[in-house]
């Protein structure tokens, strides 16, 4: 079993490097190249030396001649900020896979350097007129996720042209000379690109191609956060009991290396955990990490027809949100509605932005469902899987695990069930029924109450796992349909089987304004402590 075990953990390695490396190659496909982790990392070491070399151009270029305009345009902005856009724009579409090739004529790119740089001189104006606005739109970009340059530039001149401000448009001549120019500069500062002469469409052209310095240190980079952030599974072996912040849980090197007994973030956090005697904490966590689990077989095979046949059940949709259609043709100029057609467009642009928010949502939510059911049909053939724990900065336990989890989602919760059973007996019998009624959505009643209820409709109950399908609408709309499910299942066998019934369902129990709970017990606050259970 241990070799199996280290066998997974190597296979969580290698799934790590490999989904780093996948998303580097994404980001470089569709234009996200300035979002990769190296990119994040080579901006930081950049920015710095081409704002120098910006601020030196800036003071030793003549007053006078071609170049002092666009050294005169330079100066409007911080430098640190033009060289951030520069940089920014390179890493946008350089590929550090590109060894040999070229990633685009020195021309096309200056352009694409110089429209950014225009639109942070206009923009940089438009808000010294208009701050509020200016601040409201980028909320408002950062509140739906836009990152969209070519919308977000539409909004902003839209907006700009609506408050008449002025703004003498840069020739595409001028935008490609400042790009390039900047291009330059970054090329003498920061090894980062180079220059290539080159035959396209029977022209010599110049090129921008990365150096070779930077395609090392970016695949440097790329396998760095794969080892960084290694996919993290279920063990099939009772995880390693934590003595120390660095040693326990799983078992490997690779792995322990990067999961510890306590998140940290700072140096300083890091260097009071390890004065700090968590012999405690580590004790409740290897409690945690040496329960078996399994996979509840019977509400997994439910759970996949359902959300393969899209029954909902609380279950994202698998068909995309409908978009209504505009009401307008597209090619139509706004500026020509009548006040009555912009309150139809506007109307729609909301309801259009809405089923976009909910389809981003949905797709989310679709993601997780599948990471949670791949893995449950990986290991539903084994007999006992357990979860590594660890705590975060303010000592909470959570299992380490991603995609399924006893802390998932009530679907992921709904699939799992501990390995080993155990009699109820007259009190476990008495919560059993309660657990029930919580996760139909009785928990507002009091305790006998909800038990009560359980035992009106018992009938029902047993009836559902006989036909999960097409008893749905039993299940299907409670609170927690998929551990109201499990329990379902559980709450037959116990009907049948009497007092030979052994329960592996989780009961839960939940606390009530935790918060004001620790408040109350810490000040001993006898108000607040009847007021919170």
């Amino acid at each position: 079993m241990m070799e199996r075990q280290i066998e997974l953990e190597e296979r969580m390695v290698a799934t790590g490097l490999a989904r780093a490396e996948r998303a580097a190659e994404s980001a470089e496909k569709t234009g996200r190249g300035h979002q990769t982790v190296y990119a994040r990392l080579i901006i930081k070491k950049v920015v710095e030396p081409l704002a120098e070399a910006i601020t030196q151009h800036i003071k030793t270029t003549p007053r006078r001649g071609r170049s002092a305009k666009y050294t005169k345009l330079l100066g409007i902005l911080d430098p640190g900020t033009t060289a951030l856009i520069c940089i920014s724009t390179v890493l946008k579409y350089l590929k550090h896979t590109n060894k040999a090739g070229h990633d685009g004529t020195m021309t096309k790119w200056g352009m694409t350097i110089g429209r950014i740089v225009e639109d942070e001189i206009k923009f940089n104006a438009f808000k010294k007129q208009n701050y509020e606005l200016v601040n409201e739109l980028l909320s408002d970009f950062k509140k739906k996720g836009t990152t969209n340059y070519r919308y977000m530039h539409r909004v902003m001149t839209k907006k700009a042209n609506d408050m008449d401000l002025t703004w003498v448009e840069w020739t595409p001549t001028e935008r490609a000379q400042m790009g390039v120019l900047l291009l330059k500069l970054l090329n003498e500062s920061c090894g980062v690109i180079e220059f290539e002469r080159a035959w396209k469409n029977k022209k010599s052209q110049w090129f921008v191609k990365p150096t070779e310095a930077f395609v090392q240190w970016a695949q440097q980079a790329v396998q760095t956060a794969g080892l960084l952030c290694p996919m993290t599974l279920p063990c099939i072996i009772p995880p390693d009991d934590w003595i120390a912040n660095d040693s326990g849980g799983y078992w490997t090197p690779q792995i322990r290396s990067r999961v510890k007994f306590v998140k940290v973030r700072t140096k300083e956090h890091q260097e009071q955990v390890k004065r700090s005697d968590l012999t405690q904490a580590m004790s409740a966590c290897n409690a945690l990490q040496k329960t078996p689990w399994r996979v509840n077989k019977r509400v997994k095979d439910v759970l996949s027809e359902v959300w393969q046949k899209s029954l909902g059940c609380g279950l994202p949709s698998t068909e995309p949100a409908p978009i209504p259609p505009c009401p307008f043709p597209r090619d139509k100029d706004k500026a020509t509605f009548t006040e009555e057609e912009l309150e139809i467009f506007n109307k729609w642009k909301r309801e259009a932005s809405k089923c976009y928010r909910y389809d981003k949502e949905r797709m989310s939510k679709c993601f997780q469902l599948s990471s949670t059911m791949s893995l449950a049909n990986e290991f539903q053939h084994e007999e006992r899987i357990y979860f590594p724990f660890q705590t975060d900065s303010r000592g909470r336990m959570y299992a380490v695990p991603s995609g399924m989890s006893p802390q998932g989602p009530n679907f992921g919760k709904g699939i799992l069930e501990f390995a080993d059973g155990k009699p109820l007996g007259a009190t476990g019998e008495y919560w059993f029924l309660v657990h029930g009624a919580n996760m139909f959505g009785k928990d507002k009643l009091s305790y006998d109450k909800r038990a009560e209820f359980i035992k009106q409709n018992a009938d029902d109950w047993c009836r559902a796992p006989e036909d999960p399908i097409g008893t749905r609408d039993l299940w299907g709309n409670a609170d927690k349909p998929w551990q109201f499910l499990a329990w379902c299942y559980e709450f037959r066998d116990f009907c049948n089987q009497g007092s030979s019934f052994k329960s592996h369902i989780p009961i839960a129990l939940d606390g009530s304004c935790n918060g004001l709970q620790h408040f109350s017990a810490v000040l001993r606050d006898p108000i607040g402590g009847a007021a919170t259970n």
